[in-house]
């Protein structure tokens, strides 16, 4: 990532915390953003990997945000969904890519859609994932919404 991508990163991740009223770790962002992106059309996604490079988004910088490994399956599926619905595609889709990409569309969702996302999220990963336990249970409307 460049320092531009992990700016995005980190407005995401404050914005999921501030709605879920949580300190949620960062790894929960990432697999709540994919949760999202997996929900998008494969038009929109393959739009935003077309313009990847001019994002500024992309850089040296390996970043680890420990997400459980089940966020591996949400990726393939959204490259099946991708093959599925854009058979003439023949790029590749770098997994890293995607993962920026669905930064992007978190970042400019609006407030029911993360909460919806977050918990599919919970839901997906269940319990993998490292999250107070008396919020398996709430619901968006008790997070503040």
């Amino acid at each position: 990532m460049s320092p531009a991508g992990v700016e995005l990163f980190l407005d995401c991740h404050h914005r999921l915390c501030r709605l879920t009223h949580q300190l949620l770790p960062y790894g929960q962002t990432l697999f709540a953003a994919m949760m999202h992106l997996s929900r998008l059309d494969a038009v929109l996604i393959m739009d935003d990997l077309a313009t990847f490079k001019a994002s500024g988004l992309a850089g040296r910088r390996n970043c680890f945000v420990g997400a459980p490994s089940c966020l591996m399956d949400v990726v393939s599926r959204i490259s099946t969904s991708i093959a599925e619905q854009l058979p003439d595609n023949r790029r590749p889709i770098m997994t890293s890519r995607l993962f920026i990409v669905a930064l992007r569309r978190f970042r400019a969702a609006d407030s029911d859609d993360l909460l919806r996302s977050y918990e599919l999220m919970v839901e997906e990963a269940g319990p993998m994932l490292k999250i107070p336990k008396d919020w398996r249970d709430i619901r968006r409307s008790e997070a503040g919404h």
